[in-house]
């Protein structure tokens, strides 16, 4: 199976963007991760191995043939591992574990067995290595030493720090058309991410990252009544099952899809019997229709997401005509006007705060110092800022996590803990320098004010103030 990964560039040029409110794919309450007890160990190699550039991150992957492998259907295999690519066979009984992000072990037709073990020293990377486990190769995943700070598949928003988007290219399900992307289907993992319309996003993206990402909770939905006239209408039903596939390919999924959930959906949900959309509340349905400001959940431009726009809508659609028809009809068939509708408080709970939120000066000793070291009040952070005063504050990916004016910030990956000590221009331990990408930031200037900005995590400020550089 050919898989590829992108990381989400923290660049204006590409700043993307969120939706929906949020769930997981293939029983999140368990899921296909190994269990905390399982051993790291790599598989038994009782055919030998085969070595080849990983499609994750180009690092070594080694392939331990395991039970059912005879030698010479191990070394055949080994040269036809993915279309143009050849593998390096080699007899050994198991594949190096120095230095490994993680195993993946499959269990494929036949009895037959073997473990993926891929190689590597980044710790950004543990997430998309697991996805193309779980997701790209429908195995089991255990993390190596680097990456045993992945969330467990039923972790949730608050309880793991927040999984940063990333793109998988993987080929299309048997039985499914080639992918649009050289034959791939690739989806961002995201709450607004899509993949191609048509197919499902559990398919192609990993729920529980997805739920990392905005909090999550179970309630009820109106359900629709057994003699409502509108399940005879054809049109109608078909228009209604359509809607629901738009959703189905979204993150929107993970929260909204009852088979998704790990303990039931989020109200409304697509997989309800009847008509799904009887149980949007009429706060939701503003947002849908685009009337409730959804803007601090961020959008992905739909050039990044198969199509799909978040930007007239609050709902992702291939289809803005088509979805706005839709909802519309819903929306005055309960006899609701825009007025209504634009009454209904803004969407994102904290996050519109943040979007907005002018600071104030610093008053503890908070900023940049002349040595170069930053602080902002001995806070845990997996996030710091230093910004021109007057921009923006950060808020959340895609595309509001990296606002015009950010001179400097630098992060820890999501498997790290966090960090209270910082050096402007300097990144230490697992610290990554986001922005710039590459080179030094800009030196600050004597006497001018910048805007301080850490945040304990995505969505969570620790603190945000304006200081002066010394």
């Amino acid at each position: 199976m050919r898989t590829i990964f992108s990381r989400l560039l923290l660049l204006p040029s590409l700043a993307l963007s969120l939706a929906c409110s949020t769930g997981a794919g293939g029983g999140m309450d368990s899921g296909p991760d190994s269990s905390p007890d399982s051993s790291p160990d790599s598989a038994s190699g009782e055919s030998g191995t085969c070595v080849h550039p990983s499609p994750v991150n180009g690092a070594p992957e080694c392939k331990e043939y395991g039970t059912g492998w005879t030698r010479a259907a191990a070394e055949a295999d080994c040269a036809t591992l993915r279309s143009g690519v050849a593998g390096t066979w080699d007899a050994a009984t198991s594949c190096d574990v120095s230095s490994v992000l993680g195993t993946c072990r499959i269990e494929a037709s036949g009895g037959l067995s073997h473990a993926i073990v891929t190689s590597g020293n980044d710790k950004t990377r543990c997430n998309l290595v697991r996805t193309a486990c779980v997701v790209g190769s429908g195995g089991v995943f255990e993390p190596g030493a680097l990456c045993q700070g992945l969330g467990a598949p039923d972790a949730t928003w608050g309880s793991v720090p927040f999984v940063p988007p990333y793109r998988m290219c993987v080929d299309s399900k048997p039985g499914e058309e080639p992918g649009q992307t050289d034959g791939l289907v690739c989806t961002w993992t995201l709450i607004s991410g899509c993949t191609e319309a048509g197919r499902r996003f559990d398919d192609y993206g990993y729920c529980p990252d997805v739920i990392t990402q905005r909090p999550y909770g179970p309630s009820s939905a109106t359900p629709t009544a057994a003699n409502d006239s509108r399940l005879s209408d054809a049109p109608y039903m078909a228009e209604v099952a359509w809607a629901a596939s738009q959703v189905d390919a979204c993150g929107c999924a993970c929260c909204h899809t009852k088979r998704l959930t790990p303990t039931g959906p989020a109200n409304w949900h697509t997989d309800a019997p009847g008509i799904w959309t009887d149980g949007i509340r009429t706060s939701g349905l503003a947002l849908m229709l685009g009337l409730a400001d959804s803007r601090a959940l961020g959008a992905f431009p739909p050039g990044r997401n198969n199509g799909f726009d978040r930007t007239q809508l609050g709902l992702p659609t291939s289809d803005v005509a088509r979805m706005r028809r839709f909802l519309q009809a819903e929306w005055d068939r309960r006899g609701l006007t825009e007025a209504e509708g634009k009454a209904v408080p803004p969407f994102g709970g904290p996050l519109v705060e943040q979007l907005s939120f002018v600071p104030d000066d610093c008053s503890g000793g908070e900023g940049v110092a002349a040595d170069g070291s930053v602080y902002w009040g001995g806070i845990d952070a997996r996030y710091l800022y230093i910004l021109e005063a007057g921009s923006k504050g950060p808020v959340v990916p895609p595309n509001l996590d990296l606002p015009d004016g950010t001179i400097w910030r630098i992060e820890v990956p999501n498997v790290s803990p966090p960090f209270q000590d910082a050096r402007y221009g300097q990144v230490t331990g697992d610290q990554i320098q986001a922005f710039p990408i590459s080179g030094a930031p800009t030196a600050l200037v004597s006497g001018t004010k910048y805007y301080l900005y850490a945040l304990i995590d995505l969505g969570f400020p620790a603190m945000r103030c304006l200081f002066t550089a010394p």
